[in-house]
């Protein structure tokens, strides 16, 4: 299709798309399968100075041993996942903007939802999980569309600092 030979088609003289000059155009390829869905939903979990906690995937699957955002099912209350994981009640729960991520064969659904503690007094930074600044992911193995998550994050608080310090 992208370069026909149709001086040596033995059909050149019976060819629709010659006729038509559109050689380039036909035949169509196949349309594109859609790719399935997954959801998942990931906590970022913000201790009071702005640190967050991260995990370490699994050696194998997606995104093995990269640091990644906790994941829970999608349906999982965040402030119940705050108590049960973090052995404290949220300050707040705010629900993001749903994300997506394609891969080869699935597209990952992303739910984002943001629990402030008190304090990360629960966890501590182990080879498993840890309590980190958002720019300390430099330094981590993080997956793409993690680190998204990570920088839009920054963003948004620099905007807010460069808007509280206008008189």
């Amino acid at each position: 299709r992208a370069r026909p030979a149709c001086e040596r088609c033995p059909l050149a003289l019976r060819c629709a798309a010659r006729v038509q000059g559109r050689q380039k155009d036909l035949p169509r390829g196949r349309p594109a399968r859609p790719l399935p869905e997954r959801e998942t939903q990931m906590i970022l979990a913000r201790g009071p100075a702005g640190e967050i906690l991260l995990e370490r995937r699994p050696p194998v699957g997606i995104w093995g041993g990269l640091w990644s955002l906790p994941e829970t099912d999608p349906r999982t209350d965040p402030a119940d996942w705050c108590q049960m994981r973090l052995g404290q009640p949220p300050l707040l729960v705010e629900m993001h903007a749903p994300r997506r991520h394609t891969f080869s064969h699935f597209t990952l659904a992303i739910r984002l939802a943001e629990v402030r503690t008190v304090a990360p007094l629960a966890i501590a930074d182990n080879d498993r999980e840890r309590w980190c600044l958002p720019a300390a992911q430099d330094r981590l193995g993080v997956p793409a569309p993690v680190r998204a998550i990570l920088d839009d994050l920054q963003r948004s608080a620099s905007r807010a600092q460069r808007k509280e310090k206008k008189p």
